[in-house]
């Protein structure tokens, strides 16, 4: 059974560990682009498990381009890979939703356990301050027995890192860097110094967008927005003609929280 909830009652049912009905479909969840995976997990007769999912943001995405939500799929999968229970939909900021799987739904002869994993997959890439919890509990009383996180993201870097802030921006000439990397919740900042008023100069990115949708900016030695790129092919490029000299800088960020590998190219 998939159901939808607020931030505020998600908590709620989380702190409680109230029981929820039970229900779940047996269908394959489409492929995504981030799949996130818990460890296997002891399911006996009697209890439940329940995965949560939460769109933790609270705020709209940047750049003032609305909420368009996160769409997400939710699984659990059995020890030989079998899909058991299934569910999903598009999670706006503060938005939760959850999938039960009681155990009289699989529990079959004399089985007394089953073995499972709780699979999340968001179809949007990775979305920033997406939460997921997988819960084992008593059916009867709604008692809970076990609680996990997900493991930890892996470490995120490429060679230009730490340039994640307009006063860290990587100094770069003209050329292509390849193996730059944007993260959950990160963004990268590149310097381009321009040594005399009229000095033009272009930036272009290129990246798979099927793997996540990065953006690009430009901004002026002062902070000011000068130039932006955010469409949804696999490059995006910003071109100037300095008015002033100084070190101008790039961002490169995921939209909504993509992440992304790319490669950065400056004619100058």
């Amino acid at each position: 059974m998939v159901q939808r909830l607020s931030i505020t009652t998600w908590l709620v049912m989380l702190v409680s560990g109230n029981g929820a009905a039970p229900g779940a479909q047996e269908t394959k969840p489409a492929q995504g682009s981030s799949v996130q995976r818990f460890g296997m997990v002891g399911l006996a007769r009697g209890q439940t498990a329940r995965l949560n999912v939460v769109n933790a943001q609270l705020v709209r995405p940047p750049d003032g381009r609305g909420d368009a939500g996160c769409p997400v799929e939710l699984s659990f999968i059995d020890s030989v890979g079998r899909t058991v229970a299934s569910g999903g939909g598009t999670l706006r900021a503060g938005e939760a939703i959850l999938i039960d799987l009681p155990f009289a739904e699989r529990g079959r002869g004399l089985e007394t356990r089953l073995q499972i994993r709780g699979v999340v997959r968001s179809t949007l890439g990775p979305c920033a301050d997406l939460i997921a919890t997988v819960e084992i509990f008593d059916t009867p009383s709604g008692r809970r027995t076990i609680v996990l996180n997900l493991p930890p993201e892996p470490a995120c870097s490429d060679a230009q890192e730490p340039n994640d802030t307009f006063e860290k921006a990587y100094p770069i000439s003209p050329g292509t860097i390849v193996g730059s990397r944007v993260c959950v919740k990160d963004e990268d900042f590149f310097a381009i110094t321009v040594a005399s008023e009229g000095g033009a100069f272009s930036a272009q990115i290129d990246f798979a967008n099927a793997e996540g949708d990065l953006d690009l900016v430009l901004y002026s030695p002062t902070g000011q927005q000068l130039a932006k790129s955010d469409g949804t092919s696999n490059t995006e490029v910003v071109s100037y003609s300095a008015l002033d000299a100084g070190v101008y800088r790039l961002r490169v960020f995921g939209y909504f929280g993509a992440a992304a590998g790319y490669a950065l190219t400056l004619t100058q």
